[in-house]
């Protein structure tokens, strides 16, 4: 079971949680209509002030037939995106950010390209918003300061105990499972409403491979166990010059060796996994795939902040206090820099210097949220 779909293709991605916000409830669905007739004929309020990538993704989702209930009014999403700027909060102001980005994914492609189960069209800007969710930022689309982060807890934490429905794969148990359920990502129990991934994603209940495999063909497609050897012989051999991810295939084992990775499989195609990099080094010819095998993962193998936050446990052990903090304070930092910039205000400048800081501690100060002077800021 999903919250909401946004897109009715196979390869959906899910709405984003201010607008799923937006739309729960529905509040007076009708019941106003007509309120405030006579009220000021004119006096337009709110209209003019629609953002343009709020018009625009209502427009996508009638002209290429997506879910309605992604949008049933734009001035209900402006309100959202409104009150979230109002509230005076980093996470808030990101995830409003965050949300308009993703809006503007979706304006900016073709219904062509949203439906295309090949494509990963906006996918980041969607995990992106996902991450703000996580990270406590929902109640900010009505105004309220981010929720508190529950420890353990991996999906958004107003989903804990909040009596609507069995949510999986959380970390921890969701009271609402009433002894049920399960814990682990992308784990799958008869009494889950709600399942998630490792990353708190939400998923289709029982879509991780629920019967498959059984008879002829059976392991089909779960590839080998990924390797620091298969991986770096592939990513120095198929990334070089300015698509090099390593310095030699000797520096690329001995990080990979000391990384924060589990093994994964040579399948994965997501995933902070050394499979997932091994998987993109093959398929790589100095293209985007040697940025989703390079530590980074580049948004692919492992999100910005399940690869900023593994890695900073990892070199800088004393920056955050837990892995909760972490998450709370990648939230706020902008996703729009590029891979290996070891500048800039982003998270991309910070996952640099946390992964340089596996060979040189003096890289924690330029890769935690506040940075030196200089690098990150």
């Amino acid at each position: 079971m999903l919250r909401i779909l946004a897109f009715a293709a196979p390869a959906a991605l899910l709405l984003s949680f201010g607008a799923c916000i937006i739309n729960n409830g529905g509040e007076g669905e009708g019941e106003g209509e007509g309120e405030g007739e006579g009220e000021g004929e004119g006096e337009g309020e709110g209209e003019g002030d629609i953002d343009p990538a709020v018009a625009g993704f209502c427009g996508q989702i009638e002209a290429c037939g997506f879910n309605p209930a992604a949008c049933s009014s734009e001035a209900d999403i402006q309100a959202a995106i409104d009150a979230a700027e109002g509230v005076g909060d980093p996470i808030c102001d990101s995830a409003a950010a965050a949300q308009l980005a993703y809006y503007q994914c979706v304006t900016d492609n073709t219904c062509e390209d949203l439906s295309n189960p090949d494509l990963t069209t906006c996918e980041a800007e969607y995990y992106a918003t996902a991450d703000s969710g996580i990270a406590g930022a929902s109640p900010c689309f009505s105004g309220e300061p981010p929720a508190p982060l529950v420890p353990g807890w991996t999906c958004d934490p107003t989903y804990k105990g909040a009596d609507d429905g069995c949510d999986c794969g959380c970390g921890v148990a969701d009271e609402d499972c009433q002894g049920g359920g399960c814990t682990a990502g992308n784990c799958f129990d008869v009494a889950c409403d709600y399942c998630n991934d490792e990353n708190g994603y939400g998923i289709e209940c029982g879509a991780e491979g629920e019967g498959e495999g059984e008879g002829e063909g059976e392991g089909e497609g779960e590839g080998e166990a990924g390797t620091c050897a298969g991986y770096c012989t592939a990513v120095t051999a198929n990334c070089t010059a300015g698509s090099a991810q390593y310095a030699s295939e000797a520096a690329c084992l001995t990080f990979c060796n000391g990384a924060p990775w589990t093994a994964g499989t040579t399948a994965d195609t997501a995933g902070n996994t050394i499979g997932c990099r091994q998987y993109h080094a093959g398929a790589a010819a100095n293209d985007a795939h040697c940025g989703h095998a390079g530590p980074s993962g580049d948004d692919t193998c492992g999100h910005w902040c399940d690869v900023y936050c593994a890695q900073m446990a990892d070199s800088c052990p004393a920056t955050y206090a837990d892995a909760a903090a972490c998450a709370t304070a990648c939230a706020a930092f902008p996703t729009t820099g590029t891979v290996g910039a070891s500048t800039g205000n982003n998270v991309q400048c910070r996952t640099y210097h946390a992964v340089a800081a596996a060979g040189d501690n003096t890289h924690c100060d330029h890769a935690d949220a506040d940075s030196a002077a200089g690098t990150c800021q």
